[in-house]
């Protein structure tokens, strides 16, 4: 039982919703850097920016567990199949919708662990289940159907809806596999090592990129945005969240993950005067009553939110 002072266990959750403002600015932070250089290639330089951090953390630190030679060309098949493909097409599927609509479809992930689990047979069909997946196919087609009218960074395209939730596959496959790995390894060690892999694996799927690298695109504020990306929403944001679930549990905890799509929505409207057509906001509804349903069906499960 956790004896964490129920004053500090407030002050957790005051955290806990900081930290889901963070992750949402930083769909803020990919949008502006968009309008400065190419999406793939900001990617490829916070992630970088973070590569060292993501090494000595897998390797070098202080409470690490020796990874097993057996277990090693597994996680490199999860870092380079779930997490990399994520980091493959979630930036350039957020350059190809506005930034409320990408933040609203982050909130599919969950709904593709779920389908990932009754497919491998980690988890039995309910009628919960069904209807939170039926509820995001719904908000999906609204949104499709409703999004595409706008211009420039506001603008929502159909092969952008896909990519984002393709890329949101990517990180299912990479929560549901890794899950049987985090009994031996610390967590922090263990996502550091496939998010490690992933950069790698980036990096060389982008190698004609990096050689013709413009080093002149790289401005003070690309900087700012590529660390406050690679550092405080990749990793800071998400040692708090561990930290949060260690104190409050999984259950409190996982209430706050359907909270990022609202705020880049709220966001979205202020900075980038980003207002969605009505019916894209009924299908955005639609789709984070889905993902409620299905969480609700089990209060000990912890939806992770993917370490963007």
């Amino acid at each position: 039982m956790n004896n964490t002072p129920t004053k500090h266990r407030y002050l957790i959750h005051i955290v806990v919703l900081f930290v889901t403002l963070i992750w949402s600015f930083n769909n803020i932070a990919f949008k502006i850097a968009f309008t400065y250089m190419s999406a793939p290639l900001f990617n490829l330089l916070r992630l970088l920016i973070a590569f060292p951090l993501m090494v000595y953390l897998a390797f070098f630190s202080s409470n690490r567990v020796p990874f097993e030679k057996r277990d090693l060309f597994f996680l490199i098949l999860i870092g380079i199949g779930g997490y990399g493909v994520f980091q493959l097409l979630f930036p350039i599927g957020l350059d190809n919708t506005s930034p409320a609509i990408g933040g609203i479809l982050m909130a599919t992930m969950p709904i593709h662990v779920v389908i990932l689990s009754i497919v491998f047979k980690l988890e039995k069909i309910t009628l919960p289940i069904i209807i939170g997946v039926l509820f995001t196919l719904v908000g999906l087609t609204l949104i499709a159907l409703f999004s595409s009218s706008k211009e420039g960074m506001l603008e929502t395209s159909l092969t952008g809806i896909i990519l984002v939730v393709v890329a949101e596959f990517g990180f299912a496959l990479n929560t549901t596999f890794l899950k049987p790995y985090l009994k031996k390894y610390p967590t922090l060690q263990l996502t550091s090592f496939v998010m490690g892999v992933s950069v790698l694996f980036y990096t060389l799927v982008n190698t004609k990129n990096v050689i013709n690298f413009d080093f002149s695109l790289i401005s003070f504020k690309i900087i700012l945005l590529a660390v406050y990306s690679g550092i405080i929403a990749l990793f800071g944001a998400n040692i708090l969240w561990n930290r949060a679930i260690d104190i409050l549990g999984s259950a409190k905890t996982s209430v706050y993950a359907n909270v990022p799509p609202v705020f880049v929505l709220i966001l979205s409207m202020i900075i980038f005067k980003d207002f969605p057509h009505p019916i894209a906001l009924l299908g955005s509804a639609i789709i984070l009553m889905g993902v409620y349903v299905v969480n609700k069906r089990d209060k000990r499960v912890i939806i992770q939110l993917p370490p963007l």
